[in-house]
Formats: structure tokens, C-alpha cells, sequence
């Protein structure tokens, strides 16, 4: 096995790789809450709508 210094570069990277990862998962958590989100406005938005058919006006 080949064994390397730990050098100022793969230090860089191991640090810039820690930051991606912690990003991705806040990204991942986000979008679970995005997703969330739009399914009850979609559930609200249907429920409007067969509130909307249902009410009638006074001529």
C-alpha cells in the first residue's frame, strides 16, 4: 500500500469534502421539507376547489 504525506492539499480537499457532504445533507433535508410542503398545499388546493364547486350564490 502506498502511504502519502498529509500535505496542505489533501488536507484542503478532506476539508472541502467534509463541507460537500454536510451541504448535501442539509440539500437532502430541505428538499423533504419542500416535498412536504407542497403535498398539503396540494391536499389544500384540492379541498378548495370542492369547497368552491359545492358553494352556490344569491342571484
Amino acid at each position: 500500500m502506498i502511504e502519502l504525506k498529509d500535505t496542505d492539499l489533501k488536507q484542503a480537499y478532506a476539508a472541502l469534502n467534509d463541507e460537500y457532504e454536510e451541504s448535501q445533507s442539509a440539500a437532502d433535508t430541505v428538499s423533504e421539507h419542500i416535498d412536504k410542503v407542497k403535498s398539503v398545499a396540494d391536499a389544500l388546493f384540492d379541498e378548495w376547489q370542492e369547497e368552491l364547486g359545492s358553494t352556490t350564490t344569491r342571484a
